[in-house]
């Protein structure tokens, strides 16, 4: 079987940042970055599910499961070291099952957002998806690959703690083409940062679009998040279906959510979306290094 390389490897660096005073910095017994694994119960076919805490040199941790490959809590500490959970996350499996909707930090495939009408063709063939959106295909169908079992491995780094998730996904699954093997690659580094990296090979050409379907909010999950602010280097948004304007086009002008918050959410109930933003937009090689969202506090 010949695999071709799909010649895609994202590199989602999820810079959180973290200031640590001197201070208090020199106060506190060095730690050593690690890796832990945890049982975290058995889906509803009886499949188990392991938990995996990755922890860095500065006690930030990252908590992810093999269902999904999910990011279920990201404690950072403050300049402060206070530590707050910035993503939201149910505590326990059947939470997580029992509500698909939100893939609240779930590795989201084959294909991320909605395919219209469920149909693409490729190479002069025509595909029908699953569909679960309406008319709609979305983020990779009925069963997705945030609604799977992955397996783990702990990977070691130089600089901070890793955890390696993969899965197979079989030729004809929710109607793709060809046979997938990805892996997702969560590192937890020694300067706070969260980065995640996407690797797939295929045996036929497919479509894919790999993301990430985290929720974040950085004063911690009991604050609303409309004093945050999102500063992104990106070029105009793509055309999707039941776009919100509210949201600006082009995000070189960082985004103040309270600003936007309510004309998007207005815009949403009369197309009949899920309130709040939506936007997908297409970015340089080196954009995410620019993409910066912080706490508006003045």
């Amino acid at each position: 079987m010949i695999e071709r390389e799909l010649g895609f490897t994202r590199q989602l660096l999820l810079a959180v940042a973290v200031l640590v005073c001197a201070s208090w910095a020199m106060g506190m017994e060095i730690m050593q970055s690690k890796i832990e694994k945890m049982d975290f119960g058995k889906t509803k076919d009886g499949q188990p599910v392991e938990l995996y805490v990755l922890t860095n040199n500065n006690g930030m941790t990252a908590k992810i499961m093999t269902y999904g490959a999910t990011l279920t809590e990201l404690d950072v500490p403050d300049r402060k070291g206070k530590k707050e959970d910035v993503v939201l996350g149910f505590d326990n499996l059947r939470a997580y099952e029992d509500n698909p909707g939100p893939y609240l930090g779930a590795t989201v495939g084959r294909y991320a957002n909605r395919i219209a009408g469920g149909k693409f063709t490729l190479d002069g063939k025509e595909y029908t998806l699953a569909l679960n959106n309406g008319g709609n295909s979305l983020h990779g169908g009925k069963k997705g690959f945030d609604k799977v079992v992955w397996k783990a491995e702990p990977k070691t780094v130089a600089d901070g703690a890793a955890v390696q998730f993969t899965y197979v996904s079989a030729d004809g699954e929710e109607g793709y083409p060809g046979e997938l093997k990805v892996a997702v690659t969560y590192t937890l580094t020694n300067k706070n940062e969260l980065r995640i990296d996407y690797t797939a090979t295929t045996t036929k050409s497919t479509p894919i679009n790999l993301t990430n379907h985290s929720y974040f909010n950085l004063s911690g999950t009991d604050l609303p998040i409309l004093n945050h602010v999102l500063d992104a280097d990106h070029s105009p948004g793509l055309e999707v279906i039941r776009q919100i304007k509210a949201t600006p086009a082009n995000a070189k002008t960082p985004i103040m959510m309270v600003s936007n918050f309510e004309n998007a959410q207005q815009e949403a109930v009369a197309l009949g979306a899920v309130p709040g933003f939506g936007k997908a937009a297409l970015s340089d090689d080196d954009a995410m290094e620019r993409v910066r969202p912080y706490l508006e506090t003045s």
